[in-house]
């Protein structure tokens, strides 16, 4: 009766063990690592990569992509520390010297 104790135990940590390795899946992703402003120009000063467990819906850029992203122009003010999104992106270039952005 104590061997099956023992086993069934040693069975549940067996088990608690491979769940926990297949829900702690972690991912390289992009990082900023300093302030870019809203029409900013990126470069690759401003990045760096992570790992972390990213959720279903959670859309980040990929440490893959890393290469892809200097030139790129910010849609939004982006703040140090914080994670890149796809969103975070836009086509849009900022104004040329002397040109002001918007309607006027």
């Amino acid at each position: 009766m104590i061997a099956l104790a023992v086993a069934l135990a040693g069975a549940g940590v067996l088990i608690s063990t491979a769940v926990y390795r297949q829900l702690d899946q972690r991912e390289n992703v992009v990082l900023v690592t300093r302030a870019v402003p809203a029409g900013g120009v990126i470069t690759a000063a401003d990045l760096g990569t992570t790992q972390i467990s990213v959720g279903a819906g959670v859309h980040v850029v990929p440490a893959s992509q890393l290469g892809q992203i200097p030139g790129e122009v910010a849609a939004v003010p982006l703040g140090g520390s914080s994670l890149l999104t796809p969103a975070d992106l836009t086509a849009a270039q900022p104004p040329a010297p002397g040109q002001r952005a918007g309607r006027w």
